[in-house]
């Protein structure tokens, strides 16, 4: 696949980190599973510094201005093009629309939690987003995506 863009060819830390222990993972699926679980690391970061800076990056999107571009190309693209190739692979030769939703799809469920985390902590009071329920939000989205990937495959006759 090639880069499209200079962010692509010079990844930034979001993308590193989004890359970590993808390449020591023998199939598209356990990367899939490992895409998601980084995601949510970064999304909900441990680090209580970390954690504000991810909190004041979400009220920015939420409030999107044409200088969120910047942002966009430098952090947010290269992360796309990691699951894009990923997905990629699991569809095999699946047109550019269907790899485009199932990215999104994937990636919805992640940010519906990261941006509504404090309306979710009211309705459901247990829940607290610490590692270990994000580690298993983590998991059930992957499986949950995998589910999907399954079906979306059945559908396109691969």
């Amino acid at each position: 696949m090639q880069p499209r863009s200079n962010a692509s060819r010079h990844p930034s830390i979001s993308a590193t980190l989004i890359a970590k222990g993808l390449d020591e993972a023998s199939f598209p699926e356990e990367r899939l599973r490992r895409f998601i679980r980084n995601l949510f690391r970064l999304l909900f970061p441990e680090d209580p510094e970390y954690a504000r800076r991810s909190e004041l990056i979400w009220l920015g999107l939420g409030n999107a201005s044409p200088a969120i571009t910047v942002p966009i190309e430098r952090f947010i693209r290269p992360i796309k093009d990691i699951l894009e190739s990923i997905i990629q692979e699991i569809l095999g030769q699946a047109d550019a629309e269907t790899v485009q939703l199932c990215i999104e799809s994937i990636v919805g469920q992640q940010f519906f939690h990261a941006q509504n985390k404090f309306f979710i902590t009211q309705l459901y009071t247990g829940k607290k987003y610490l590692p270990r329920d994000v580690g298993r939000l983590a998991e059930h989205i992957y499986s949950f995506s995998i589910a999907g990937l399954k079906a979306v495959l059945s559908i396109i006759g691969k």
